[in-house]
Order: C-alpha cells, then structure tokens, then sequence
C-alpha cells in the first residue's frame, strides 16, 4: 500500500500494525486525494478504510 500511495506523491508520518491491522498516517496533496480513494477498495481487496481532512499548505513540487 505505501507503494501505491508514494506513487501518488504521499509523504508518510508513521505506519504501524500488525497481523490483522495497519495504520499509515502522512499527507497527500488534495489533486490526488479522489484518485486514491477510487483505488482503495482494489488495493486493499474492500478492507481499507480512509479518512482524510484538510491539514493546510505545502509547496508545489
């Protein structure tokens, strides 16, 4: 999954879990937000759950 979310030009916080259970925090610039979101059930095979807020500005890349 970080695969997939680096693609999309994720930066991460921190990443934690383990057998049953994974948590990934970090930004996503909002132009790519819709996109992964459409993604996630492919990816994670319908058990991902997203939840996402506006957290402010970063530079443009």
């Amino acid at each position: 999954m970080t695969a997939q979310l680096a693609a999309y030009d994720a930066e991460f916080r921190e990443t934690t879990g383990g057998r049953t259970a994974w948590l990934i925090t970090g930004e996503l610039p909002a132009r790519r937000v819709r996109d992964v979101e459409l993604r996630l059930p492919g990816l994670t095979h319908g058990e991902g759950v997203w939840w996402s807020r506006p957290s402010g500005d970063r530079a443009l890349r």
